[in-house]
């Protein structure tokens, strides 16, 4: 019997989101990306990730009645990635990568 091992690295927590959630694959690449990329600034129940080209910032904040995290990016508004009745869009992934791999 082999041990599960606890990811540490941003790559091995954004790997179990995938092998968790096979539909997320795509946007958890792009958020890998911004958490490498050091686009990730968390601060206890708020965060901004500024977006890939640099020009945007998405504020993220975390709704204690749900325990959600809500972001202003269009794709969160719009077309969200939904895994149950949780929404996400590749900033909501990249604080919850950079979180578990403390590199916020």
């Amino acid at each position: 019997m082999t041990a599960l091992v606890t990811p540490t690295t941003p790559a091995e927590w954004a790997a179990r989101i995938v092998v968790r959630h096979p539909a997320l694959a795509q946007p958890v690449q792009k958020a890998l990306a911004l958490v490498e990329e050091g686009h990730v600034h968390a601060h206890d129940r708020r965060a901004e990730v500024v977006g890939s080209d640099g020009k945007n910032t998405y504020h993220l904040r975390y709704i204690e009645a749900t325990g959600a995290w809500l972001c202003t990016c269009p794709a969160f508004l719009y077309r969200p990635h939904m895994i149950g009745q949780t929404a996400y869009c590749k900033h909501t992934l990249a604080r919850a990568i950079a979180a578990r791999a403390d590199k916020h």
